[in-house]
């Protein structure tokens, strides 16, 4: 039996997607006979999971390897997580430490580093964020990510164009479900789920959302998820219902009885996005509000798999059905048997 060290940033109950994905794997993973232990940065929230310990000066990655006599650690990456600058050096260091001591490192790469203009502070930094991509990705015995445009960062970066890496997708954090009810015969309303940025950025875009209003004949928006967005809502003289933070087990019932979903990202992300995976997981069918529709990834085809606002005249029952089964292939027990077949493979 292997003991495998899952290490995220943060763990519920803070909102924090890396920490729900590494929960359910964990999850996942203890069910094929894994031991399993989580280690994340010291967080305000109260983490409701166990065994866990928290990374500190006191207690670093390397004693508690030692501690626990890991075999394997899985370390689920996303710079800006493990330092505000993005550019967590000490990660790194912790892990070249532990990999001295001959044990198996598998990254995910849920980002890899940022970008921007030359008056953000991320352009200067962006050398030193590529520079720790590249030396992690050197170090772990194999790498995963979620998208086909990630996977073609890894594969033009590193040493070996991709080698020891793997787009295995990203599972939905809300419980999957097998389609039981007809799209026609689900309530006629649009879900807005996710962060309260990711469903600002939704909002923003009162035209679309009015035009689709009107030609889909909606009876409201159903707005789920942590903040406040009373006033963004009235502004846009819409019918809304707030649920703000539920369970997910009651966001999922939510899910399977309406038709719609709204997202605005762009097409050549989706397959990484959870609240895409979650929308997936639910057959609902999803429109997307970006304007970036130049390139499509991940085996999605825009107008077949998902809808964008100004053209929505499509077989709504079909697209429902082609979303539910793209997300077969990524979902939770694919993604776990995906993992296995790597760690497995290092026996």
């Amino acid at each position: 039996m292997k003991n495998i060290l899952i290490i995220s940033p943060a763990y519920p109950s803070a909102i924090n997607g890396l920490g729900d994905y590494s929960v359910m794997l964990g999850k996942s993973l203890k069910n094929t006979h894994l031991s399993i232990f989580y280690a994340g940065l010291p967080q305000k929230e109260t983490v409701q999971l166990s065994p866990y310990a928290v990374i500190n000066q006191e207690q670093s990655i390397f004693k508690l390897v030692e501690k626990n006599k890991i075999d394997l650690i899985f370390i689920n990456y996303s710079n800006y997580g493990y330092q505000k600058k993005g550019i967590p050096f000490w990660l790194l260091a912790e892990l070249k430490k532990t990999k001295n001591k001959g044990l198996l490192i598998l990254t995910f790469f849920h980002e890899v580093y940022a970008s921007g203009k030359p008056w953000q502070s991320v352009f200067w930094l962006k050398p030193l964020q590529r520079k720790i991509f590249r030396q992690l990705y050197l170090i772990s015995d194999f790498n995963f990510c979620s998208n086909d445009r990630v996977l073609k960062i890894i594969k033009d970066e590193t040493y070996d164009k991709g080698l020891k890496a793997k787009n295995i997708g990203i599972f939905s954090n809300i419980p999957e479900i097998t389609i039981d009810k007809p799209w026609i015969n689900r309530k006629n309303n649009a879900i807005v789920f996710g962060s309260l940025g990711r469903r600002n950025a939704v909002y923003k875009n009162v035209t679309a959302l009015r035009n689709l209003m009107k030609s889909l004949d909606l009876k409201g928006i159903i707005d789920i998820g942590p903040g406040d967005t009373i006033e963004i809502l009235e502004n846009l003289q819409l019918p809304y219902e707030i649920k703000n933070e539920l369970p997910a087990t009651e966001i999922s019932i939510i899910f399977k009885n309406n038709k719609w979903a709204i997202i605005d990202y762009h097409d050549s992300l989706l397959g990484k996005s959870g609240i895409f995976a979650a929308y997936a997981s639910h057959g609902l069918v999803t429109i997307n509000l970006s304007i970036d529709h130049e390139n499509e990834n991940d085996f999605l085809v825009k107008g077949e798999d998902y809808l964008v606002y100004n053209d929505l005249e499509r077989d709504y029952e079909q697209v429902s059905l082609n979303i539910f089964e793209w997300y077969r292939s990524r979902n939770l027990k694919n993604h776990t048997d995906k993992i296995i077949e790597i760690i497995d493979s290092f026996n």
